[in-house]
């Protein structure tokens, strides 16, 4: 038997969940908190890649380079606030 690649086994999930949903209806919301709980982790997992990749990329900078932009960016929090304009 042949693997499915990840792409399509994504799609077929896809087919097959509108599948159920259009089929069952209302009778499957019993599941909801397993889709609830799905889509938290998801969010939680995408909070850690954007670290990762913002640690990633400080790391990957010059020591002038990254004294420059911290100077900038602590301008842009310390600095008086410009909004509302007065």
């Amino acid at each position: 038997m042949r693997k499915l690649s990840l792409t399509s086994q994504i799609s077929l999930g896809m087919v097959v969940g509108a599948g159920v949903g259009l089929v069952f209806g209302p009778q499957i919301a019993g599941i909801q908190l397993l889709g609830n709980i799905f889509l938290r982790l998801i969010q939680m997992a995408v909070v850690l890649l954007i670290f990762g990749a913002v640690i990633e990329a400080i790391g990957g900078l010059a020591a002038k380079d990254l004294g420059r932009l911290g100077a900038k960016t602590a301008g842009w929090f310390l600095g008086p606030p410009c909004w509302p304009p007065s």
